[in-house]
């Protein structure tokens, strides 16, 4: 294969395994709706990758 055809697949691969992630922690938001704010904040901040910031 070339270049950009692996290019293209590893960022359809990352766009899903993103969409995984991001269903499962919304799942895992309304479950946990009750709980201690400081949860949902690490649960959300899990969905990040490390060295990413939020508030850029």
């Amino acid at each position: 294969m070339s270049f950009l055809q692996d290019l293209f697949l590893a960022v359809v691969n990352m766009s899903i395994t993103a969409s995984y992630v991001a269903i499962g922690v919304i799942l895992l938001r309304f479950l946990f709706k009750s709980s201690e704010d400081i949860f949902l904040y690490s649960l959300d901040a899990s969905s990040f990758p490390p060295g990413m910031s939020i508030f850029l």
